[in-house]
């Protein structure tokens, strides 16, 4: 846990999941884009956010920009996945009727 002993700085934001400067005057804008973009248009950010971030990593920010690709990439990865299950469960309803 951080901040447990003396030595240990607290971490004070989760700057890959959670930026502050993501969520001014109470609003998510990750959460906010899930809920007013196409998941066509999602995916697109998603992916050029794993880009942008994979490859500026050694000449920007190091691990973090990697984190964040990571981030980005499961949100992709999470997206697609509902996009899957929607369609098996799609097909199984056609196989029923």
């Amino acid at each position: 846990m951080p901040g447990e002993h003396a030595w240990e700085i607290p971490e004070l934001e989760d700057i890959i999941n959670e930026p502050n400067h993501y969520h001014k005057n109470g609003i998510d804008v990750i959460g906010f884009s899930e809920m007013q973009f196409p998941k066509e248009e999602l995916k697109g950010f998603y992916r050029i956010n794993v880009i942008k971030y994979a490859t500026r990593y050694d000449r920007k920010n190091g691990t973090e920009d990697l984190e964040k690709a990571v981030f980005y990439l499961r949100k992709l990865i999470e997206l697609s996945q509902e996009e899957k299950d929607g369609e098996e469960k799609s097909y199984l309803a056609e196989k029923v009727e």
